[in-house]
């Protein structure tokens, strides 16, 4: 019995290393043409409970201009009174970057920046300029041992941006919303690998002893 739990908890490790590992077998992201996004939730302590957290992708061929937005959808808990988080553009002042504007169960952020961000690199080649960790915390409580949305929720968002001759581009997507707080520290996912290791030397010391426990 006791084999089996630690065989089944290495193995549950390698899930969630297969998940956090780009290009992994849980692909995280849901690709989209011009914002992707994917994120979660994790407990904090005292109120508001929980907070959302978003990394935020240009995808190539396209740029953010002054008074371009992205919205996302489905944050339960999420009010117009939710605390926020947003990164300043690299080299740009945080006063002028991303203003957010969080309503009932959704967060708007528009970018306000003194220039463009821009992806040049070739569309298709799959590189991504990352604007950023974007985050907003809830308002109400949740009774314990419960979360704002069952984990990997379908989270839906929208973006209004441009491609980089400056025309405008809509669209939108999808990602599942990821219970961050159930996620294995880095130092964990270390164990669990260096345990995952050793189970060939485990199994043969096994073996050794079945032997001579017949000789």
């Amino acid at each position: 019995m006791r084999r089996g739990f630690t065989v089944a908890w290495i193995m549950a490790g390698f899930a969630v290393i297969s998940v956090m590992t780009p290009g992994g077998g849980g692909e995280a992201r849901a690709g989209t043409v011009g914002i992707t996004i994917n994120g979660g939730f994790k407990p904090v302590a005292g109120d508001p409970p929980f907070l959302y957290i978003f990394d935020v992708y240009l995808d190539p061929g396209f740029e953010v201009q002054a008074t371009n937005l992205f919205t996302v959808f489905d944050l339960n808990g999420v009010t117009k009174g939710s605390l926020t988080h947003q990164p300043p553009p690299p080299g740009q002042s945080p006063a002028v970057a991303w203003v957010p504007d969080p309503e009932l169960d959704q967060t708007t952020w528009t970018f306000l920046g003194t220039s463009v961000i821009q992806n040049t690199n070739p569309v298709g080649s799959n590189i991504e300029v990352y604007l950023g960790q974007f985050e907003v915390q809830t308002t109400v409580n949740f009774p314990p041992g419960t979360t704002p949305v069952p984990p990997n929720n379908p989270t839906t968002y929208t973006f209004k941006i441009s491609d980089l001759n400056g025309d405008p581009v809509s669209g939108g997507g999808t990602f599942p919303m990821v219970d961050l707080g159930a996620v294995p520290e880095p130092s964990s996912i270390v164990l669990l690998a260096l345990g995952a290791a050793a189970l060939p030397a485990i199994a043969a010391r096994r073996r050794q002893r079945r032997i001579a426990g017949t000789a």
